[in-house]
């Protein structure tokens, strides 16, 4: 894992959860990014809304803010493909394919 530093520099945590699926040989395939949960120190209140009423500097907090964002989600679907095989599940001793879910969290050091 690491941490994009576009994502640092803007100071920004987030919690991703990852969907995948786990093949009949065990490789990790088609992870995706179902949900994200990001938040910033950087973005307030008073920044979304300076950056809704046009003002440069927060419209720039906000864009840095979403291309982190989009910088974690990235690198945890790179994380969960990069995973070595898995054990795949069986039923009657034939194996098949499963989705599976699993978070991954960001979060900087104080």
């Amino acid at each position: 894992l690491r941490y994009p530093v576009i994502a640092k520099e803007n100071q920004v945590e987030a919690d991703i959860i990852v969907e995948f699926t786990v093949g009949k040989t065990g490789l990790v395939s088609s992870a995706r990014v179902v949900e994200c949960n990001a938040a910033s120190s950087l973005v307030t209140a008073e920044v979304r809304k300076a950056a809704d009423e046009y003002d440069q500097a927060a419209y720039d907090t906000m864009k840095a803010y979403y291309d982190a964002v989009e910088a974690l989600k990235e690198e945890a679907v790179h994380l969960v493909r990069s995973m070595p095989r898995w054990e795949p599940s069986r039923r009657n001793g034939l194996r098949f394919e499963t989705e599976m879910t699993i978070p991954v969290n960001f979060k900087l050091m104080k």
